[in-house]
């Protein structure tokens, strides 16, 4: 099972074993991001930024993604700092990487191709034995239980708990009711979240109300 696979953030000791994974589908990006792209001058550098730590606000300041689950998790009462060199132990256990180790214009992926796609992201996972796993988009914790990988998941995860709890939060106006889903699996909590940044008309104060059931998931 291959190992090599990207992490957008730092490697320290504390998310190198029993840390906090977030986990994204791919490294895509809009088609309005790649217009105004191409609307740059093309002999301009495109430089590499130095990783850090997750909440670190010097630093992938255009991940949207990043964005969104940093004021996701200071809603649910997980204050992370976000100046360099002010980090602790907390802010470092944290690691951000995705699913599948491409870039793709899209948000969401159909189960096939994450479970295609799956070599190199278990590999990871269970090199990296996170504590918690935070997936952003539905898809991955249906390919995370797909039979197709399920051996495989489960050597590194041990046997598979039964279905993922399904929990939503109060709507008014006809409003759609996202779910969050909860799945204890005997080394790691997996929590499946709405995409940050795919899903129409999902609102920050929305998540918010699920701070009782992830802040004592999250808490050391």
């Amino acid at each position: 099972m291959s190992t090599s696979h990207q992490v957008v953030t730092a490697d320290y000791p504390e998310n190198r074993q029993r840390g906090i994974m977030i986990c994204g589908i791919d490294y895509g990006y809009s088609s309005e991001d790649e217009a105004a792209e191409t609307t740059q001058s093309a002999a301009a550098p495109v430089a590499a930024e130095r990783k850090s730590f997750i909440s670190d606000s010097s630093v992938r300041k255009s991940d949207k993604f990043r964005a969104r689950m940093l004021r996701w998790l200071d809603s649910w009462g997980v204050k992370l700092e976000s100046e360099p060199g002010k980090e602790t132990r907390t802010e470092r256990a944290y690691f951000q990487t995705n699913w599948i180790d491409e870039q793709n214009h899209k948000n969401s992926g159909p189960v096939d191709l994450l479970v295609s796609n799956s070599e190199g992201f278990l590999g990871l996972l269970a090199q990296r034995q996170p504590r918690v796993v935070l997936f952003g988009g539905v898809n991955l914790i249906e390919a995370l239980n797909d039979s197709r990988i399920l051996d495989d998941v489960e050597s590194i995860l041990g046997p598979r708990p039964g279905n993922p709890e399904i929990h939503r939060g109060q709507t008014t106006g006809g409003a759609t009711a996202f779910k969050v889903m909860r799945q204890v699996w005997p080394k790691t909590t997996v929590v499946s979240l709405p995409h940050p940044t795919g899903t129409r008309g999902l609102s920050d104060a929305y998540m918010a109300q699920f701070a009782s059931l992830l802040k004592p998931i999250l808490a050391e």
